[in-house]
């Protein structure tokens, strides 16, 4: 209470003592609103900022009289003399009569405003009338440029009482940086001249021709020759008109001042050219994942120089097209595999010489792989594994690494390896893929991997759920839905986790909404924050399958889908190739209440009688029954829509029936947890490749399995076992087709 007490009594004392500064006195024909006049009041006010007014101390106790504020006409001009008023009495401005008495608080005044400035810097600004007072109209500093006040830099309490000497350099060079880029002195002085011909009228081309060549449009009045002619003929008038000797010095130094500011902006520009051409090259680099060739550092500024000498374009042009022409480069549109030398070969393989030159690298499996692997796959019972392949070099596997496991662009520390030649070593590999891991950027592999196995990536756009029947359907939950197994995800990426969490999980994570929706009350969790859920079980929550997500998805808007869940576990989740469906099948109804006396179960059993429906229903329909206590956006329900007991048992391969999601974990881990495995490592190899698998990538799945399950299935194993594998740091070379010629 004393502190805000204390700020109240220092910031009310300190604006009673700020300095208040009106307009000049302008002559005949001229605006106190032009840029001449509002630039300099603006100086005024940036130059008293650690000042105060000793006039308007109230010497014994007396209030001094001053001219009562009056509004201008629409050109700030005052047409009548202004009242003289006393201001109020304010024991807080007593100054003793006695000079000798005073001179101490003078002194503590001047400490005070000294210590505790009017500003420290100003972020808004709006018109400023003749008493000095600022209108604050949410313009901040990037509007109302015809006021003169956009871009005036007033922050000097700031940099003497705040900031150090490194953050003095930073914001001194952020400035010029934006002088640079913005060119505000310059944008500054060409809007004056608008304002002096449009709105002002200060010139107009009947009365005063000598002022024909100043253009608001024209860059050209802007340069030192230009802004000299004008000046001279702009003070010629004023004082012609009557102008004062203060109102004809500000206008002088206000030339002076703009052509000197905006020498600089052209000097800066000029200066920082060199490094805007350097900055080019890093970008190409960053945008081809790896170091230019000469040619390449030749062609691009070339390419520069072209457009400046023989286009006659700007600085800023020319850069613009170099841009474009890095961004539309097939080394920036296609991720490009470059061999290494074929004099380096991988640690771990075996460099044959094949007709032509062409190398060879053969694959050494384990010796348990080979002998278990059947005959015909590379590698098996013994033989070597010959195939038209090169070694990648490093920037490759750098690019083929960092977008594996972020989706992006390698950074600087995988570029720095690949310079040194380190990338291809195995120990690099896996310690650059651990450290990936623990990164941010890892969620783009639960988007991308993740999202498209399990057809989930478009779930932000589903529509399908009829927000009537269930208006707890909105945008917040849909978002929290998508994001729930990216967290899961995530958190099993980032800490190593099993992939059998993914099935047999007995967490989660959610936020309000979601927790809201699963109806874990006794879960808080605050505004955007996520939690993680351990007993997520007793919610009947847990791993990837009961998420709202996939029940949502895999539903029909206003009833379940035994089909769509059952077919998306079965050909998503364990990996099965279901063929489709005959060209015409009967529709269920798309409602639970128009089933009348049956339950969905009941009419999927008719509609398995169906010969045609039946081989492919049996595989999966029992994986989507047992969801049935979910409801059509995975809400956990007793009855259906139809006011029925939903039944969630159904029966499996090997006549044994199961209930419920801990029902299908069970029948999973019994019978069909390999499978799981196998799609896992199987798709995460394809993706991490970015192409299809092939028959010879068979010895290296098996190989992954085999270090999963004597790994616990930690996440970490099937990632190393990935990046380390000839395949991930090899590229098979494709024979050219032969073009048949016309006969």
């Amino acid at each position: 209470k004393g502190s805000a007490e204390l700020k109240s009594w220092v910031t009310g004392l300190r604006r009673k003592i700020s300095w208040r500064f009106g307009n000049l006195n302008v002559p005949n024909e001229f605006s106190a609103g032009s840029f001449t006049n509002v630039l300099w009041k603006d100086r005024l006010y940036a130059t008293h900022r650690r000042k105060f007014n000793p006039t308007l101390l109230q010497i014994g106790g007396i209030p001094a009289k001053r001219p009562a504020p009056v509004k201008g006409d629409s050109l700030g001009k005052v047409n009548k003399a202004p009242e003289m008023i006393a201001d109020p009495i304010n024991p807080d401005l007593f100054a003793p009569q006695n000079e000798a008495e005073r001179t101490p608080y003078l002194a503590s005044f001047t400490q005070f405003a000294s210590i505790f400035p009017d500003v420290y810097f100003i972020d808004e600004r709006g018109l400023m009338e003749s008493d000095g007072i600022f209108e604050r109209t949410g313009r901040l500093l990037t509007g109302g440029t015809h006021n003169a006040v956009s871009y005036f830099r007033d922050d000097a309490p700031l940099m003497e009482l705040v900031l150090d000497t490194r953050g003095q350099q930073e914001l001194d060079a952020l400035w010029r940086d934006f002088a640079i880029v913005a060119s505000y002195n310059e944008q500054t002085y060409l809007q004056g001249i608008f304002y002096e011909r449009n709105e002002a009228q200060t010139i107009l081309v009947k009365r005063d021709p000598e002022f024909n060549f100043v253009k608001s449009e024209d860059r050209a009045c802007a340069k030192d020759e230009q802004i000299k002619r004008y000046g001279e003929l702009y003070l010629a008038k004023a004082k012609r008109m009557g102008g004062t000797p203060e109102t004809l010095a500000a206008y002088d130094e206000y030339f002076k001042r703009s052509s000197a500011e905006i020498r600089q902006e052209e000097r800066d520009r000029v200066a920082s050219e060199p490094v805007h051409k350097k900055a080019l090259l890093e970008f190409a680099r960053k945008a081809f994942r790896r170091p230019l060739t000469e040619s390449e550092r030749s062609n691009l500024l070339g390419f520069y120089a072209k457009l400046r000498q023989k286009e006659a374009l700007t600085h800023e042009d020319a850069i613009r097209d170099c841009v474009i022409a890095v961004l539309i480069s097939p080394e920036f549109l296609f991720r490009l595999d470059q061999q290494t030398s074929p004099l380096a070969p991988l640690p771990g393989s075996r460099k044959l010489l094949g007709k032509g030159g062409t190398v060879q690298v053969a694959f050494p499996f384990p010796s348990e792989v080979r002998a278990s692997a059947p005959r015909g796959y590379p590698g098996a019972r013994g033989e070597v594994a010959a195939q038209k392949t090169q070694a990648l070099s490093d920037y490759a596997i750098a690019s083929r690494l960092s977008y594996f496991l972020w989706s992006s662009l390698p950074d600087d520390e995988l570029l720095g390896l690949a310079a040194k030649g380190e990338l291809r070593k195995p120990a690099v590999l896996v310690a650059q893929a651990q450290r990936m891991l623990k990164s941010p950027k890892t969620r783009a592999l639960a988007t991308e991997f993740g999202g498209n196995w399990l057809d989930f990536r478009r779930f932000e756009e589903h529509n399908a759920v009829d927000k009537t029947r269930f208006p707890s359907f909105n945008d917040n939950l849909r978002q929290s839905m998508f994001e729930e197994p990216l967290h899961f995800m995530l958190d099993t990426f980032q800490n190593n986790g099993s992939v059998l969490d993914w099935l047999f999980g007995k967490h989660t994570f959610v936020n309000a909404a979601l927790a809201k929706h699963y109806g874990m009350s006794e879960v808080k969790v605050m505004g955007e924050d996520w939690a993680r859920v351990d007993n997520a079980t007793e919610y009947g929550r847990g791993g990837l399958l009961p998420m709202a997500l996939f029940l949502t998805q895999n539903a029909s808007g206003l009833r379940t889908s035994p089909v769509k869940r059952g077919y998306w576990v079965v050909r998503r989740v364990l990996g099965e190739q279901i063929p489709p469906p005959p060209a015409k099948v009967p529709e269920l109804p798309k409602d639970e209440t128009e089933l009348g006396e049956k339950t969905l179960r009941q009419a999927l059993e008719i509609h398995r009688k169906n010969p045609a429906c039946a081989g492919c229903h049996a595989r999966f329909d029992s994986y989507g029954l047992v969801f049935e206590n979910f409801g059509p956006i995975g809400e956990r329900r007793t009855k259906d829509g139809g006011g029925k007991l939903v039944d969630n048992r159904a029966p499996f391969p090997g006549g044994k029936d199961f209930a419920g999601i801990e029902g299908l974990q069970e029948f999973l881990r019994l019978k069909r947890q390999q499978d799981f495995v196998g799609t896992f490592s199987r798709k995460m190899l394809s993706y991490a490749l970015g192409r299809t698998l092939l028959p010879s990538d068979e010895p290296l799945l098996a190989e992954l399995s085999k270090r999963l399950s004597s790994n616990n299935y930690r996440f970490n194993t099937l990632v190393e076992g990935i990046v380390t594998s000839p395949q991930f740091r090899n590229r098979r070379l494709v024979p050219a087709t032969p073009v048949k010629k016309d006969a």
